[in-house]
């Protein structure tokens, strides 16, 4: 996303839950999506077992 307050509206307001599906490889080309992979992966939020399944 180019404007970086959607980004943070899609992002912190969720009701229930949020998925994301990319290429965490090309996502983290952009600094608002890295520092968002960082916090997940440092609370341990990923699913990578659902990717290397197929």
């Amino acid at each position: 996303m180019s404007d970086h307050r959607r980004l943070n509206v899609a992002l912190t307001r969720s009701k229930r839950g949020l998925i994301v599906v990319g290429s965490p490889n090309t996502l983290r080309h952009d600094v608002d999506w890295e520092s968002w992979l960082d916090w997940a992966r440092e609370r341990k939020l990923e699913a990578w077992h659902v990717l290397q399944s197929g």
